[in-house]
This record gives C-alpha cells, sequence and structure tokens, in this order.
C-alpha cells in the first residue's frame, strides 16, 4: 500500500508543478488608472498603452477603478483577441458593455456592464470618444432592420496587434 501511495503522490506532485508553471508563464494583463483633469484614464501594462479616457467622471456612476476591474478581469480570464465593447441599453439606460462577439448585447442582469452612458449622451458617440486607441468599430445589422442596430469597438484585436 506505501508504494501505490508514494506513486500517487509522485503522480500529483507532478501535475500540481505543471500546472503552476504554466499559470506563471502567461502573464496576466494589469490595467491601471490615472486622474487626468476632471476624468481619468485607464491604460494596459503600466501606462504604455492608453486604452479608455472618460473626459468627466462627474457624469458616469461607475469609478475608474471598478471600470478597469471589470476589464482586467475579462481580459485574464478569456483572452484579448474577441474583446469587444458595444453600446447598447440595459432597460432605458445608455450602457457600454464587454462582450466577445457581434451578436453580443448588455445584459438585464448588468453583469458584462463597463459603463453608463450619461443621460442625453449619444452612446455610439460616447463609446467612440473614450476609446485612446484607433479601434475597427462597425454598426451591425441593416438600416431597414426592425430592432435596434448595436455599436461595437474590436478592442481586443486591436491590443494584440500592438507591439509588446
Amino acid at each position: 500500500m506505501s508504494v501505490l501511495k508514494a506513486r500517487f503522490y509522485l503522480l500529483m506532485t507532478a501535475v500540481l508543478t505543471i500546472t503552476s508553471s504554466t499559470q506563471v508563464g502567461q502573464a496576466a494583463e494589469r490595467l491601471s488608472c490615472e486622474s487626468v483633469g476632471s476624468g481619468f484614464q485607464i491604460s494596459l501594462n503600466n501606462k504604455r498603452t492608453s486604452l479608455l479616457m472618460i473626459q468627466d467622471a462627474s457624469s458616469i456612476e461607475q469609478s475608474c477603478q471598478q471600470i478597469a476591474n471589470k476589464l482586467e478581469r475579462e481580459i485574464n480570464a478569456q483572452g484579448l483577441e474577441s474583446l469587444m465593447l458595444v453600446a447598447d441599453s440595459i432597460g432605458r439606460q445608455d450602457s457600454i458593455c464587454v462582450v466577445r462577439s457581434d451578436r453580443g448585447a448588455c445584459r438585464s442582469n448588468r453583469s458584462n456592464l463597463l459603463v453608463s452612458v450619461p443621460e442625453g449622451s449619444n452612446r455610439s458617440q460616447f463609446l467612440d470618444d473614450m476609446l485612446t486607441i484607433r479601434t475597427d468599430t462597425f454598426l451591425s445589422g441593416s438600416a431597414g432592420q426592425h430592432t435596434n442596430r448595436r455599436y461595437y469597438a474590436r478592442l481586443g484585436k486591436t491590443l494584440t496587434s500592438l507591439p509588446r
């Protein structure tokens, strides 16, 4: 019995070593916040790449840290490649949400909400204005459709093409 336990111990030690070295090898993306005038800026990897800027922080519900934490969790959980932002609405509130496909939308439970668009602002324009790097944007659907069209920004695709 003790030989069997020893082999099991060695096997488990090898599995744990492989798992921990794989996790160490994958560098987690870090986002940082910086005050800029009456607003703030969110940057990737210690201010090397500015991603988002909110000109007037008093006009939105979310703090810089809340937005950065949401984006950071999403990036580190599912990677950058398919990361997109969508200008949509939750109920009657215009919102910017994190999605993974061009069919993604803001969820009614607010689980993918990034930032609430200030009242009176155009949500597509607000998304354009908050992006600080040139990002591929597009409108879903066609002009004659009955449902609202959504405006998307392929943020992940842009970030993966940047030099590290």
